[in-house]
């Protein structure tokens, strides 16, 4: 169980390690198209960069948390077969 989680944990983080860079990037680059072209609206331009930039982030911390929901799940399940498993081999 625990070398199946740290399995996710891994591809979840190297996910992040190979995309983050390229996010980088694009948060800064959209940032910059944002100024030239807002000009004055400075605050939308950045609450709209941080909003775009959030959204991957968010939804890999929202996968990495299915996942980990999920895996507690099978732990519970196999634990309260194996108690009942047992409880039958008593009877």
């Amino acid at each position: 169980m625990r070398l199946k989680l740290f399995n996710y944990l891994i591809v979840a983080l190297a996910t992040v390690l190979v995309l983050y860079p390229a996010l980088l990037v694009l948060g800064i680059v959209w940032q910059e198209h944002l100024q030239i072209v807002l000009g004055k609206q400075n605050n939308i331009a950045k609450l709209v960069c941080w909003f775009l930039f959030s959204i991957p982030i968010l939804l890999e911390l929202m996968l990495l948390g299915y996942v980990f929901y999920k895996t507690y799940q099978t732990y519970i399940l196999n634990k309260q077969v194996r108690l009942l498993e047992r409880i039958w081999h008593k009877t």
